[in-house]
């Protein structure tokens, strides 16, 4: 399980946000949270740590009564994977 941290239009995992693992950048504009950029480093990959982030952005989505606008090409890609996670998306 990775341990997810907040930073400033930051979801990360590692000890640094300056220097994360694993993050996913984001900006909040109203009640839509969008996610720009999802990136894992070399260290995580094919441990779920980029799935991970996108579920931590969602359950904040929901604990803020937020949407999400997926940007990136991996959260778009893990929003049509998981219909679970509809109610959260912005409906285009």
């Amino acid at each position: 399980m990775h341990q997810i941290k907040e930073a400033s239009n930051l979801f990360y995992i590692g000890s640094d946000p300056t220097k994360p693992e694993g993050h996913i950048q984001y900006t909040i504009e109203g009640k839509v949270l969008k996610i720009w950029h999802t990136e894992v480093g070399e260290s995580l990959k094919g441990q779920g740590a980029g799935s991970a982030l996108v579920a931590y952005a969602v359950n904040y989505a929901r604990q803020h009564n937020l949407l999400i606008k997926p940007v990136c090409t991996y959260a778009l890609s893990q929003f049509e994977k998981k219909p679970e996670y509809g109610d959260v998306r912005v409906k285009d």
